[in-house]
């Protein structure tokens, strides 16, 4: 496999995650479920977002620091920070739709909570083989 292929693998799962997540929030109506409880489209954002950090961080390995684990954390977050606040942006724009800095924190929340989670569930293999864990 060669080194374009290797890195189209890689970050293809996560621009595809991405193009749904704005194709979503370009909805005026998205379907969202009737949550039973306070603060369920909270908890939505946040694991969005954390599956999003998963991502990130598979696709971070293109990076020339990117063979540790440890090292691609910091800017998988980043990456999901920047692109929740250009979420939260992109939907002040759409009829029916808000900006809510509440929701960008949740996504933060899910990120920085998969980020603490992901080495620690890295040591399971079918999670060490999804992101690569390295040295």
């Amino acid at each position: 496999m060669t080194g374009r292929t290797e890195a189209l693998l890689l970050v293809a799962p996560l621009a595809a995650y991405c193009a749904l997540i704005f194709a979503i929030s370009t909805l005026s109506a998205p379907p969202a479920p009737d949550y039973p409880f306070a603060l369920g489209d909270k908890l939505a954002h946040a694991a969005a977002y954390a599956v999003m950090l998963v991502l990130a961080v598979r696709a971070a390995r293109v990076l020339p620091s990117g063979q540790s684990l440890r090292r691609r954390l910091v800017p998988a977050i980043l990456f999901c920070l920047v692109y929740g606040a250009t979420d939260e942006l992109h939907q002040y724009f759409v009829p029916g739709r808000s900006c809510d800095v509440f929701d960008w924190v949740a996504d933060g929340v899910g990120a920085v909570l998969a980020a603490w989670l992901l080495p620690r569930l890295a040591r399971w293999r079918p999670i060490a083989a999804l992101v690569a864990t390295g040295a």
